[in-house]
């Protein structure tokens, strides 16, 4: 399994906790789990989401939703 640098994984972790804090509603959660397989990372929020559309879009690379 290849292994991130220690920065690149800092970056990850940075930005998907911090959009969570920044465009979710408390509370946040930050859930960890390691099996055989690897890693699952979660980080859930109470916020309304987002449409199918924007998720699309949010998964393409260098794309913002809110300028």
């Amino acid at each position: 399994m290849p292994r991130l640098p220690e920065l690149a994984l800092r970056r990850m972790l940075e930005n998907l906790i911090g959009n969570a804090l920044a465009h979710g509603e408390a509370p946040v959660h930050l859930g960890l789990r390691g099996d055989a397989a690897g890693w699952t990372l979660s980080v859930a929020d109470h916020g309304a989401g987002m449409s199918n559309g924007d998720f699309a879009r949010a998964r393409q690379p260098f794309v913002r939703l809110n300028e």
